[in-house]
Parts: C-alpha cells; structure tokens; sequence
C-alpha cells in the first residue's frame, strides 16, 4: 500500500487522476510495466444518501499487462454533512479501513482485494480502491432472497464469527477497540434517532401496524441500551454491522456458488446473533420466514463445525431473540427514510418495514423487552 499522503482523499471521483490510479497499481504489484493513461467514472449505485460515494472505474492503459484489472471500484467520502458529521461518530472509514488492513488475513470469507486504502485521522473519512467483483452481482434487499442464498451468505457468517469468537483480547481486535468512538457515545446516537424516527415511522405506516408492534415500538422508546444489555454476558465476536443483501454480491468461484461480503465499516465486536438477526429479519420474504428457525440452526451448526464449542442451540435461539429487539431498531431507520424522492429507498423502505413488524410478532419480542 501508498503511505496515505500519496493519495489525497478525493472529495468527488473527478479529483482521482489517472496517476494516482497508476501509481496504487504499481505499488501494490498489479502493474509492472503498463502505465494508466486514463481513468472513466461510472456511477455504480446511489449511495450519497449513505456514508459514501461509490464508483466504478474503467481503466485503460497504454499496453497490455495480464492480471491488469479494467475496472476497479472507488468508495469516496460522503457529500451530505449532515452524514458527515455522523460519520465522525461512528467512524465507519476508519472501521472499514482497519479491516481491510488487518483483519481480512485471517478472515475465511469472500472479499474484494483492496488496492490501496486511507484515512484522515481527524475527520474518519477514507478512500478505498477495490476490486471490481463484477459480472457478480449485488443482493436485492426489495425482492428478499431464497433460503439457498440466504445459506450462502449465513455460512461466511458462522465463518466470521467463529474465526473472531471470544476474541477481545487479540492485538487486531484490541487495535480496532482503540479506534472507535466509545460506545456509549454510538449507543446514545443510536438511542435519539431512534426516539425521533418512530413517531415519524408510525405516522407513515398509519392504519398498516398491528396494535401489537405499535405498542412495542413505543415501549422501546428510551430503551434502546436496556434492550442490548440482554446480551453483555453473551460470546463476543467480530460482527459485520450491516449484513444485508445490498453489501453482499452473489455469483461463481471457481465453478461453485459464491458469496462476497462488502461494506465492513460497521464492523465492531459484539454477539454475532445481531449480524444474524438483522440479516433473517430484514431480508427474509414474508414468504419464506417458514425456514427462519432452520435457518438459524445451519447458522449454528456451521459455527460448531468451524470450531466454536460451548454455545448450546439452545443459547444461540435466545441469542436469536434477544439480538431482534436490536434489529428492529435498525430496521426502523431503515424503514423511515429521509429521502422519499428516492423511489429505490421507498419500496425498501415498505418492504423492511413490514418484515420486521412481522418479526415482532411471531417472535414475541414484546415478551422479553426490557420492562
């Protein structure tokens, strides 16, 4: 990798000339003897209303160079500062470049190399060149997903987990502890958009939300932190934060099927039952939550088969439960977009919603929420 003064942090795809694209390649191997001579922007998908900027680059160079990549991705800073100043918070440049630093070494699960990665200290935010993964392509969290998908993506899961299991006190765990915000000061901005985005999501829901959900969805209010401290005492592990369909990329791998995880700026130490909750109830079609309780079993069951011993099913389904009460919350930020000119995060919005209300209910989460 460059030292990061190499590069600077782009604040638009138009400031990342073709030299610097050739010098990461040539620093990191890819090129020996080709030279970029010019670099052609593509918009992959909105993300301005994320934490980033993400771009397709389509390289060209003056000669051929086998292994040369002809496009490459590029995750550039936020415009919006509102998600800026969040970003502060929360850090997810920092977190994403940690990972792909330190942590993908002994990680056992599909993702994109990382050519070239940087941070600013001060502000979080980063810049990332990765591969281009295409013609995989990207999960669709409106159209939900089969339970063969979902066991695919639940396999690197477990794999996840189990490689991470217990481990705080390893000096890549320990390095990512140091930089974080606390996690009280995550905690409490979780907590507040919270309070503030349930009357706005009960008010476009109206007339759609069974008394049941409407009088947990309040009750939870103000008990966001009460709610994840049922799981202080479990196993903690290197989560994901985010795993959903829109970060994974589906397609083959020498010949089989094959899952690629993306979006690791979430990523923190915590149950691994969260990544699992916020995966089955946010993408799980109304249809297929038939197969929710098998699902998490062939969670559980790869866990053990990767080497984690001591966590009953029995423990992990409670886990299941109790880490729901936190997706929900998450869910219902994601429900209620700020953006509702944005068609793609309305019909998400509509279809996450729904399913986490229906999670609410069949779970019973109003039988273990803190009182």
């Amino acid at each position: 990798m460059l030292p990061p003064a190499s590069l600077a942090l782009p604040t638009s795809p138009d400031r990342l000339p073709a030299s610097s694209v050739n010098s990461v390649l040539h620093a990191v191997g890819v090129l020996r003897q080709a030279t970029v001579t010019s670099v052609h922007v593509e918009p992959v998908l909105d993300k301005a209303s994320f934490n980033a900027q993400i771009v397709r680059l389509h390289v060209t160079y003056d000669r051929p160079e086998p292994g040369a990549p002809s496009s490459l991705i590029a995750k550039l800073p936020t415009l919006k500062e509102g998600l800026h100043e969040n970003a502060m918070v929360v850090r997810p440049g920092t977190t994403e470049t940690w990972f792909y630093r330190t942590a993908t070494t002994r990680t056992p699960v599909n993702v994109p190399r990382c050519y070239y990665s940087s941070v600013d200290d001060v502000s979080g935010a980063s810049v990332l060149l990765l591969q281009d993964l295409a013609p995989a392509q990207t999960g669709n969290q409106i159209e939900g997903m089969a339970s063969t998908q979902a066991e695919l993506a639940l396999q690197s899961l477990a794999r996840l987990h189990a490689t991470w299991w217990r481990g705080e006190q390893t000096p890549e765990i320990q390095e990512l502890s140091h930089l974080l915000s606390p996690a009280d000061v995550a905690q409490n901005l979780v907590e507040q958009f919270y309070r503030d985005t349930w009357p706005r999501f009960v008010a476009r829901n109206a007339g759609q939300i069974p008394a049941e959900v409407l009088q947990f969805g309040e009750h939870l209010v103000g008990r966001v932190a009460a709610s994840e401290a049922l799981l202080d005492a479990t196993p903690k592990t290197l989560i994901h934060g985010d795993f959903r369909l829109e970060n994974m990329l589906f397609g083959a791998h020498e010949g089989q099927p094959a899952c690629w995880v993306i979006d690791w700026e979430d990523c923190y130490l915590w149950c691994g039952l969260f990544d699992v909750a916020w995966f089955l109830g946010g993408n799980l079609t109304l249809a297929e939550v038939g197969y929710e309780e098998a699902l998490v079993q062939f969670y559980h069951r790869t866990l053990v088969e990767s080497g984690v011993v001591d966590y009953s099913w029995g423990q992990c389904y409670q886990d299941y439960r109790r880490a729901m009460l936190s997706a929900f919350v998450q869910g219902i930020l994601l429900a209620t977009p700020s953006d509702t000119d944005n068609e793609h995060c309305h019909r998400r919005a509509q279809s996450v919603g729904a399913r986490f209300m229906a999670a609410c209910t069949r779970l019973r989460l109003g039988d273990i929420i803190p009182a």
